[in-house]
Protein backbone atom coordinates (compact mmCIF):
# COMPACT_ATOMS: atom_id res chain seq x y z
CA UNK A 1 0.00 0.00 0.00
CA UNK A 2 0.84 3.57 -0.32
CA UNK A 3 1.76 5.87 2.20
CA UNK A 4 0.25 9.18 2.10
CA UNK A 5 1.43 12.60 0.79
CA UNK A 6 2.43 14.43 3.13
CA UNK A 7 0.60 18.13 3.72
CA UNK A 8 3.78 20.07 4.30
CA UNK A 9 3.29 23.85 3.72
CA UNK A 10 5.70 24.64 0.81
CA UNK A 11 6.33 28.06 2.52
CA UNK A 12 8.44 26.34 4.70
CA UNK A 13 10.76 24.65 2.67
CA UNK A 14 12.19 27.35 1.11
CA UNK A 15 15.79 26.81 2.84
CA UNK A 16 18.09 23.76 2.85
CA UNK A 17 17.91 23.46 6.58
CA UNK A 18 14.35 23.39 6.33
CA UNK A 19 14.25 20.99 4.02
CA UNK A 20 16.98 18.60 5.93
CA UNK A 21 14.81 19.70 9.01
CA UNK A 22 11.68 18.08 7.07
CA UNK A 23 13.49 15.21 5.85
CA UNK A 24 14.44 14.08 9.88
CA UNK A 25 10.36 14.44 10.68
CA UNK A 26 9.37 12.77 7.49
CA UNK A 27 11.30 9.79 8.10
CA UNK A 28 9.72 9.38 11.52
CA UNK A 29 6.21 9.66 9.96
CA UNK A 30 7.07 7.38 7.34
CA UNK A 31 9.04 4.99 9.75
CA UNK A 32 11.92 4.99 7.82
CA UNK A 33 15.15 5.07 9.89
CA UNK A 34 18.67 5.98 7.52
CA UNK A 35 19.79 2.36 6.33
CA UNK A 36 22.30 0.51 7.56
CA UNK A 37 24.75 1.17 5.20
CA UNK A 38 27.89 -1.55 7.14
CA UNK A 39 25.50 -4.70 8.00
CA UNK A 40 21.85 -4.06 6.15
CA UNK A 41 20.92 -4.76 2.40
CA UNK A 42 24.07 -4.14 -0.32
CA UNK A 43 24.50 -0.55 -1.82
CA UNK A 44 26.93 1.18 -3.39
CA UNK A 45 27.83 4.03 -0.02
CA UNK A 46 29.56 2.10 1.99
CA UNK A 47 33.13 1.65 3.02
CA UNK A 48 32.61 -1.35 4.89
CA UNK A 49 30.40 -4.06 5.12
CA UNK A 50 30.10 -6.22 8.43
CA UNK A 51 27.39 -8.18 8.35
CA UNK A 52 27.78 -9.83 11.53
CA UNK A 53 31.32 -8.92 12.17
CA UNK A 54 33.08 -5.71 13.75
CA UNK A 55 35.50 -3.51 12.29
CA UNK A 56 38.49 -4.74 13.67
CA UNK A 57 37.89 -8.22 12.04
CA UNK A 58 38.06 -7.21 8.59
CA UNK A 59 41.13 -8.70 6.79
CA UNK A 60 39.98 -7.73 2.79
CA UNK A 61 39.91 -5.04 1.16
CA UNK A 62 38.21 -4.80 -2.07
CA UNK A 63 39.59 -1.84 -4.83
CA UNK A 64 36.40 -1.05 -6.99
CA UNK A 65 35.85 1.72 -9.26
CA UNK A 66 33.81 4.85 -7.98
CA UNK A 67 30.41 5.21 -9.73
CA UNK A 68 29.87 1.12 -10.08
CA UNK A 69 30.52 0.87 -13.83
CA UNK A 70 32.91 -1.86 -13.90
CA UNK A 71 31.29 -4.96 -14.52
CA UNK A 72 34.78 -7.47 -13.16
CA UNK A 73 34.48 -5.18 -10.23
CA UNK A 74 30.73 -5.78 -9.58
CA UNK A 75 31.09 -9.82 -9.82
CA UNK A 76 33.32 -9.55 -6.73
CA UNK A 77 31.35 -7.25 -5.06
CA UNK A 78 28.12 -9.44 -5.72
CA UNK A 79 30.16 -12.22 -4.34
CA UNK A 80 31.43 -11.15 -1.23
CA UNK A 81 27.39 -9.83 -0.85
CA UNK A 82 26.31 -13.07 -1.50
CA UNK A 83 29.06 -14.86 0.97
CA UNK A 84 28.56 -11.71 3.53
CA UNK A 85 32.45 -12.01 4.03
CA UNK A 86 33.16 -8.47 5.83
CA UNK A 87 35.09 -5.93 3.71
CA UNK A 88 36.41 -2.75 3.61
CA UNK A 89 36.20 -1.05 0.16
CA UNK A 90 38.14 1.76 -1.40
CA UNK A 91 37.06 3.66 -4.57
CA UNK A 92 39.48 4.34 -7.06
CA UNK A 93 39.43 5.78 -10.74
CA UNK A 94 38.63 3.94 -13.99
CA UNK A 95 40.54 4.82 -16.99
CA UNK A 96 37.87 6.77 -18.52
CA UNK A 97 38.11 9.61 -15.95
CA UNK A 98 41.83 9.31 -14.90
CA UNK A 99 43.93 6.76 -12.65
CA UNK A 100 44.28 7.80 -9.52
CA UNK A 101 48.57 7.92 -8.65
CA UNK A 102 48.73 5.86 -5.19
CA UNK A 103 46.60 3.31 -7.09
CA UNK A 104 48.95 2.70 -9.85
CA UNK A 105 51.76 2.38 -7.80
CA UNK A 106 50.13 -0.42 -6.16
CA UNK A 107 48.74 -1.76 -9.81
CA UNK A 108 50.71 -0.55 -12.07
CA UNK A 109 48.45 -1.70 -15.06
CA UNK A 110 46.13 0.28 -13.53
CA UNK A 111 43.05 -2.49 -14.05
CA UNK A 112 40.32 -3.35 -11.47
CA UNK A 113 39.40 -4.78 -9.94
CA UNK A 114 42.02 -5.61 -6.89
CA UNK A 115 41.92 -6.81 -3.27
CA UNK A 116 44.14 -7.40 -0.57
CA UNK A 117 43.35 -10.60 1.34
CA UNK A 118 45.02 -11.27 4.26
CA UNK A 119 48.58 -9.12 3.91
CA UNK A 120 48.66 -10.18 -0.09
CA UNK A 121 47.43 -8.13 -2.94
CA UNK A 122 45.69 -9.70 -5.96
CA UNK A 123 44.00 -8.76 -9.07
CA UNK A 124 41.97 -10.23 -12.03
CA UNK A 125 38.38 -10.66 -10.74
CA UNK A 126 38.46 -14.72 -11.52
CA UNK A 127 41.67 -14.34 -9.48
CA UNK A 128 40.11 -13.05 -6.51
CA UNK A 129 36.87 -14.89 -6.69
CA UNK A 130 39.12 -18.19 -7.14
CA UNK A 131 41.02 -17.17 -4.20
CA UNK A 132 38.46 -16.26 -2.02
CA UNK A 133 36.31 -19.32 -2.93
CA UNK A 134 39.38 -21.72 -1.56
CA UNK A 135 39.69 -19.54 1.64
CA UNK A 136 35.89 -18.92 2.39
CA UNK A 137 34.40 -22.25 1.70
CA UNK A 138 31.42 -22.07 3.43
CA UNK A 139 28.65 -21.56 1.60
CA UNK A 140 30.19 -23.03 -1.44
CA UNK A 141 29.14 -21.23 -4.55
CA UNK A 142 30.95 -23.55 -6.52
CA UNK A 143 31.19 -27.48 -7.06
CA UNK A 144 34.15 -29.45 -5.66
CA UNK A 145 36.58 -30.30 -8.23
CA UNK A 146 35.61 -34.06 -8.00
CA UNK A 147 31.79 -33.59 -8.22
CA UNK A 148 29.46 -34.62 -11.51
CA UNK A 149 28.60 -30.73 -11.49
CA UNK A 150 31.97 -29.57 -12.25
CA UNK A 151 32.22 -30.00 -15.65
CA UNK A 152 29.03 -28.37 -16.34
CA UNK A 153 30.31 -25.29 -13.89
CA UNK A 154 33.19 -24.93 -16.04
CA UNK A 155 31.34 -24.91 -19.36
CA UNK A 156 28.89 -22.11 -17.93
CA UNK A 157 32.30 -19.77 -17.33
CA UNK A 158 33.01 -20.55 -20.71
CA UNK A 159 29.73 -19.98 -22.32
CA UNK A 160 29.48 -16.65 -20.62
CA UNK A 161 32.71 -15.66 -22.90
CA UNK A 162 31.40 -16.52 -25.31
CA UNK A 163 28.18 -14.37 -25.38
CA UNK A 164 30.03 -11.74 -24.25
CA UNK A 165 32.21 -11.89 -27.59
CA UNK A 166 29.41 -12.04 -29.77
CA UNK A 167 27.22 -9.15 -27.29
CA UNK A 168 31.13 -6.87 -28.17
CA UNK A 169 31.28 -7.85 -31.89
CA UNK A 170 27.41 -6.78 -32.46
CA UNK A 171 27.43 -3.56 -29.73
CA UNK A 172 31.02 -2.25 -30.73
CA UNK A 173 32.23 -3.43 -34.11
CA UNK A 174 31.05 -2.58 -37.72
CA UNK A 175 30.28 -5.21 -40.01
CA UNK A 176 27.30 -6.58 -41.66
CA UNK A 177 24.43 -5.69 -39.02
CA UNK A 178 21.90 -8.60 -39.80
CA UNK A 179 24.72 -11.47 -39.48
CA UNK A 180 26.21 -10.08 -36.10
CA UNK A 181 22.35 -10.04 -34.84
CA UNK A 182 22.25 -13.32 -35.33
CA UNK A 183 25.60 -14.89 -34.13
CA UNK A 184 24.29 -12.68 -30.72
CA UNK A 185 20.69 -14.31 -30.77
CA UNK A 186 22.21 -17.72 -30.63
CA UNK A 187 24.69 -16.93 -28.34
CA UNK A 188 21.84 -16.30 -26.15
CA UNK A 189 19.88 -18.83 -27.17
CA UNK A 190 22.64 -21.20 -25.73
CA UNK A 191 22.26 -19.47 -22.59
CA UNK A 192 18.91 -19.90 -22.23
CA UNK A 193 18.75 -23.44 -22.98
CA UNK A 194 21.31 -23.43 -20.25
CA UNK A 195 19.37 -22.50 -17.80
CA UNK A 196 17.33 -25.75 -18.59
CA UNK A 197 19.54 -28.19 -17.71
CA UNK A 198 19.28 -27.87 -14.12
CA UNK A 199 15.70 -27.56 -12.17
CA UNK A 200 15.55 -24.10 -10.86
CA UNK A 201 16.12 -20.71 -12.38
CA UNK A 202 20.23 -20.34 -11.54
CA UNK A 203 22.04 -21.67 -14.10
CA UNK A 204 23.02 -24.33 -11.47
CA UNK A 205 19.83 -24.70 -10.24
CA UNK A 206 20.50 -22.71 -7.16
CA UNK A 207 22.34 -19.51 -6.88
CA UNK A 208 26.38 -20.32 -7.61
CA UNK A 209 29.64 -18.36 -8.30
CA UNK A 210 28.40 -18.95 -11.77
CA UNK A 211 25.69 -16.76 -11.25
CA UNK A 212 27.72 -13.62 -9.72
CA UNK A 213 30.15 -14.03 -13.35
CA UNK A 214 26.78 -13.50 -15.53
CA UNK A 215 25.19 -11.16 -13.82
CA UNK A 216 27.29 -7.56 -14.27
CA UNK A 217 27.46 -8.64 -18.09
CA UNK A 218 23.39 -9.94 -18.61
CA UNK A 219 22.71 -6.65 -16.71
CA UNK A 220 24.59 -4.82 -19.36
CA UNK A 221 23.52 -7.11 -22.09
CA UNK A 222 20.04 -6.04 -21.95
CA UNK A 223 20.48 -2.28 -21.03
CA UNK A 224 22.53 -1.96 -24.36
CA UNK A 225 20.62 -3.76 -26.46
CA UNK A 226 17.40 -2.40 -26.39
CA UNK A 227 19.54 1.17 -26.10
CA UNK A 228 21.83 0.59 -29.49
CA UNK A 229 20.32 -2.01 -31.67
CA UNK A 230 16.77 -1.49 -30.38
CA UNK A 231 16.13 -5.33 -29.53
CA UNK A 232 14.43 -6.62 -25.91
CA UNK A 233 16.68 -8.83 -24.07
CA UNK A 234 15.13 -8.67 -20.50
CA UNK A 235 11.62 -9.22 -21.49
CA UNK A 236 11.89 -10.91 -24.68
CA UNK A 237 11.71 -14.07 -26.23
CA UNK A 238 13.63 -15.59 -23.86
CA UNK A 239 11.56 -17.09 -21.48
CA UNK A 240 14.38 -18.95 -19.47
CA UNK A 241 16.55 -16.06 -18.48
CA UNK A 242 13.70 -13.57 -17.83
CA UNK A 243 13.09 -15.79 -14.91
CA UNK A 244 16.99 -15.93 -14.03
CA UNK A 245 16.63 -11.95 -13.99
CA UNK A 246 13.97 -12.04 -11.84
CA UNK A 247 15.18 -14.58 -9.40
CA UNK A 248 18.26 -12.55 -9.56
CA UNK A 249 16.40 -9.47 -8.31
CA UNK A 250 15.30 -11.27 -5.55
CA UNK A 251 18.29 -11.17 -3.84
CA UNK A 252 19.52 -9.22 -1.31
CA UNK A 253 23.43 -9.54 -2.19
CA UNK A 254 22.22 -8.27 -5.99
CA UNK A 255 19.25 -6.12 -5.53
CA UNK A 256 20.88 -2.82 -3.79
CA UNK A 257 24.15 -3.36 -6.59
CA UNK A 258 22.53 -3.81 -9.76
CA UNK A 259 22.74 -0.52 -12.30
CA UNK A 260 19.56 0.69 -14.62
CA UNK A 261 19.45 1.02 -18.11
CA UNK A 262 20.34 4.87 -18.45
CA UNK A 263 23.40 4.51 -16.54
CA UNK A 264 24.90 1.72 -18.19
CA UNK A 265 24.12 2.76 -21.88
CA UNK A 266 26.14 6.07 -21.02
CA UNK A 267 28.77 4.96 -19.21
CA UNK A 268 29.79 2.02 -21.37
CA UNK A 269 30.85 3.76 -24.99
CA UNK A 270 34.15 5.55 -22.41
CA UNK A 271 34.92 1.68 -21.54
CA UNK A 272 34.34 0.40 -24.93
CA UNK A 273 35.98 2.60 -27.36
CA UNK A 274 32.43 3.77 -28.28
CA UNK A 275 28.64 1.35 -29.49
CA UNK A 276 27.28 1.52 -32.57
CA UNK A 277 23.40 2.41 -32.95
CA UNK A 278 21.86 1.02 -35.80
CA UNK A 279 19.34 3.78 -36.24
CA UNK A 280 15.89 1.12 -36.71
CA UNK A 281 12.85 2.62 -35.82
CA UNK A 282 13.09 0.24 -32.35
CA UNK A 283 16.12 1.74 -31.46
CA UNK A 284 14.88 5.35 -31.89
CA UNK A 285 12.22 4.59 -29.59
CA UNK A 286 14.11 2.70 -27.39
CA UNK A 287 16.77 5.32 -26.66
CA UNK A 288 14.51 8.47 -26.37
CA UNK A 289 12.07 6.37 -23.79
CA UNK A 290 15.76 5.73 -21.77
CA UNK A 291 17.00 9.21 -22.11
CA UNK A 292 13.65 10.89 -21.16
CA UNK A 293 12.71 12.43 -24.73
CA UNK A 294 10.23 12.57 -26.53
CA UNK A 295 7.65 13.12 -23.90
CA UNK A 296 9.36 9.91 -21.75
CA UNK A 297 10.54 10.73 -18.47
CA UNK A 298 7.95 13.49 -16.91
CA UNK A 299 5.60 13.67 -14.14
CA UNK A 300 3.46 11.81 -12.96
CA UNK A 301 5.51 9.03 -12.71
CA UNK A 302 4.23 5.75 -13.63
CA UNK A 303 4.51 2.12 -12.99
CA UNK A 304 7.19 -0.07 -14.63
CA UNK A 305 6.02 -2.67 -16.64
CA UNK A 306 6.94 -5.40 -18.86
CA UNK A 307 6.00 -3.14 -21.82
CA UNK A 308 8.48 -0.73 -20.91
CA UNK A 309 12.19 -0.70 -22.17
CA UNK A 310 13.21 -0.60 -18.78
CA UNK A 311 11.20 -3.03 -17.16
CA UNK A 312 10.48 -4.06 -13.49
CA UNK A 313 13.20 -4.53 -11.34
CA UNK A 314 12.30 -5.79 -8.40
CA UNK A 315 12.71 -2.63 -6.18
CA UNK A 316 9.37 -1.16 -7.39
CA UNK A 317 8.79 0.58 -3.97
CA UNK A 318 6.20 2.76 -2.18
CA UNK A 319 6.26 6.07 -4.33
CA UNK A 320 6.25 8.01 -0.91
CA UNK A 321 9.55 5.55 0.52
CA UNK A 322 11.22 6.19 -3.31
CA UNK A 323 11.13 9.83 -2.81
CA UNK A 324 12.33 10.12 0.46
CA UNK A 325 15.25 8.16 -0.47
CA UNK A 326 15.84 10.67 -3.59
CA UNK A 327 15.41 13.30 -1.01
CA UNK A 328 17.84 12.09 1.18
CA UNK A 329 20.37 11.99 -1.62
CA UNK A 330 19.86 15.63 -2.75
CA UNK A 331 19.66 17.13 0.73
CA UNK A 332 22.77 15.67 1.42
CA UNK A 333 24.62 16.28 -1.92
CA UNK A 334 22.83 19.32 -2.71
CA UNK A 335 25.92 21.52 -3.13
CA UNK A 336 27.36 19.71 -4.88
CA UNK A 337 24.39 19.22 -7.03
CA UNK A 338 24.19 23.08 -7.58
CA UNK A 339 27.81 22.74 -8.60
CA UNK A 340 26.76 20.66 -11.28
CA UNK A 341 24.11 22.09 -12.51
CA UNK A 342 25.63 25.36 -12.83
CA UNK A 343 28.02 24.26 -15.02
CA UNK A 344 25.22 25.01 -17.66
CA UNK A 345 25.67 28.42 -16.67
CA UNK A 346 25.08 30.09 -13.34
CA UNK A 347 21.41 31.82 -12.78
CA UNK A 348 19.92 32.53 -9.42
CA UNK A 349 17.07 30.19 -10.32
CA UNK A 350 18.91 27.09 -10.47
CA UNK A 351 19.57 26.89 -6.27
CA UNK A 352 15.40 27.61 -5.62
CA UNK A 353 14.26 25.36 -8.30
CA UNK A 354 16.63 22.42 -6.87
CA UNK A 355 15.02 23.42 -3.40
CA UNK A 356 11.59 23.04 -5.11
CA UNK A 357 12.24 19.87 -6.51
CA UNK A 358 13.59 18.46 -3.09
CA UNK A 359 9.98 19.52 -1.54
CA UNK A 360 8.44 18.22 -4.22
CA UNK A 361 9.85 15.04 -3.00
CA UNK A 362 9.52 15.25 0.31
CA UNK A 363 5.87 15.43 -0.28
CA UNK A 364 5.90 12.94 -2.95
CA UNK A 365 3.52 15.34 -5.18
CA UNK A 366 2.36 13.93 -8.06
CA UNK A 367 3.11 16.93 -10.41
CA UNK A 368 5.40 19.29 -9.99
CA UNK A 369 4.78 23.02 -10.79
CA UNK A 370 6.60 26.45 -10.98
CA UNK A 371 4.49 27.25 -7.59
CA UNK A 372 7.06 28.93 -5.20
CA UNK A 373 9.54 30.19 -8.11
CA UNK A 374 9.69 33.23 -9.60
CA UNK A 375 10.37 32.56 -12.79
CA UNK A 376 9.14 36.03 -14.00
CA UNK A 377 12.24 38.03 -11.96
CA UNK A 378 14.36 36.34 -14.90
CA UNK A 379 14.97 36.94 -18.76
CA UNK A 380 14.65 33.98 -21.33
CA UNK A 381 18.32 33.24 -21.42
CA UNK A 382 18.80 32.93 -17.63
CA UNK A 383 15.41 30.61 -17.69
CA UNK A 384 16.74 28.72 -20.31
CA UNK A 385 20.52 28.71 -18.68
CA UNK A 386 17.98 27.42 -15.77
CA UNK A 387 16.57 24.47 -17.45
CA UNK A 388 19.61 23.28 -19.21
CA UNK A 389 21.17 23.09 -15.78
CA UNK A 390 18.54 20.75 -14.26
CA UNK A 391 18.62 18.78 -17.52
CA UNK A 392 22.26 18.27 -17.11
CA UNK A 393 21.65 16.83 -13.70
CA UNK A 394 19.31 14.94 -14.48
CA UNK A 395 21.32 13.22 -17.22
CA UNK A 396 24.18 12.43 -14.82
CA UNK A 397 21.79 10.43 -11.64
CA UNK A 398 23.57 7.39 -11.15
CA UNK A 399 22.21 4.26 -10.25
CA UNK A 400 23.01 2.54 -7.31
CA UNK A 401 26.27 5.05 -6.66
CA UNK A 402 23.72 8.12 -6.02
CA UNK A 403 20.32 5.66 -5.46
CA UNK A 404 18.02 2.62 -6.30
CA UNK A 405 15.88 3.02 -9.89
CA UNK A 406 12.99 3.66 -8.13
CA UNK A 407 14.38 7.04 -6.29
CA UNK A 408 16.18 7.68 -9.53
CA UNK A 409 13.13 7.81 -11.10
CA UNK A 410 10.93 9.90 -8.92
CA UNK A 411 14.17 12.93 -8.72
CA UNK A 412 14.60 12.40 -12.64
CA UNK A 413 10.99 13.03 -13.35
CA UNK A 414 11.00 16.06 -10.87
CA UNK A 415 13.93 17.40 -12.61
CA UNK A 416 13.20 16.74 -16.36
CA UNK A 417 9.59 17.83 -15.98
CA UNK A 418 10.53 21.29 -14.16
CA UNK A 419 13.33 21.98 -16.51
CA UNK A 420 10.49 21.23 -19.07
CA UNK A 421 7.90 23.76 -17.36
CA UNK A 422 10.69 26.02 -17.34
CA UNK A 423 11.68 26.05 -20.56
CA UNK A 424 8.16 26.44 -21.72
CA UNK A 425 7.60 30.12 -19.66
CA UNK A 426 11.21 31.31 -21.39
CA UNK A 427 9.52 30.55 -24.66
CA UNK A 428 5.68 31.27 -24.57
CA UNK A 429 4.52 28.18 -24.55
CA UNK A 430 2.56 27.45 -22.06
CA UNK A 431 1.36 24.17 -21.07
CA UNK A 432 3.09 22.66 -23.89
CA UNK A 433 5.61 20.62 -21.85
CA UNK A 434 6.79 18.19 -24.66
CA UNK A 435 7.70 21.37 -27.11
CA UNK A 436 9.33 22.75 -23.31
CA UNK A 437 11.32 19.46 -23.77
CA UNK A 438 12.58 19.77 -26.77
CA UNK A 439 13.72 22.69 -26.28
CA UNK A 440 16.15 21.89 -23.59
CA UNK A 441 17.31 18.76 -25.15
CA UNK A 442 18.36 20.49 -28.64
CA UNK A 443 20.52 22.53 -26.08
CA UNK A 444 21.47 19.95 -23.25
CA UNK A 445 25.42 19.60 -22.73
CA UNK A 446 25.38 16.04 -23.93
CA UNK A 447 26.74 12.94 -21.94
CA UNK A 448 30.13 12.50 -23.68
CA UNK A 449 30.87 9.08 -25.37
CA UNK A 450 35.65 9.40 -24.66
CA UNK A 451 35.63 10.21 -20.75
CA UNK A 452 33.23 10.54 -18.21
CA UNK A 453 35.00 13.33 -16.84
CA UNK A 454 31.85 15.32 -16.08
CA UNK A 455 31.18 13.22 -13.11
CA UNK A 456 34.02 14.29 -11.12
CA UNK A 457 34.85 10.93 -8.60
CA UNK A 458 36.26 13.28 -6.14
CA UNK A 459 32.63 14.05 -5.59
CA UNK A 460 31.79 10.93 -4.65
CA UNK A 461 34.16 10.03 -2.55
Amino acid sequence: SQHPVSKGSMAQLKSWSALIRRLASRRIELDCPEPDLQRGMSNSQARFRLFESEEDDVALTLYRDNHGWCPYCEKVWVYLEAKRIPYRIEKVNMWCYGKKDEYMKMVPSGMLPAAIIGDKLYTESDVILDTLESTHAEPSLRPPSSSADRPLFDGLLKLERYLFSNWMSWLCRPGVEERKRAAFEAALDQVDDALTIKEGPFFMGTFSLVDCVFAPFLERIAASIAYYKGLKVRGGRWSNLNSWYSAMEQRECYVGIMSDYHTHVHDLPPQLGGCLANGTPEQQAAAAEIDGLEGHGLMPVQALTDDNIQPPNGLEQDTSLACLEAAAALLRHHERVLALAQRAGETGLLEPALQRIAASLLDAEPVITLEGLSVADYNTAELMQTAIGLRYVCDRINVPRDMRLPAARQLRARLNHLSSLVACHANGLGDDIIKGQALVVAQRVTIPTQNRKDQDPAWFN
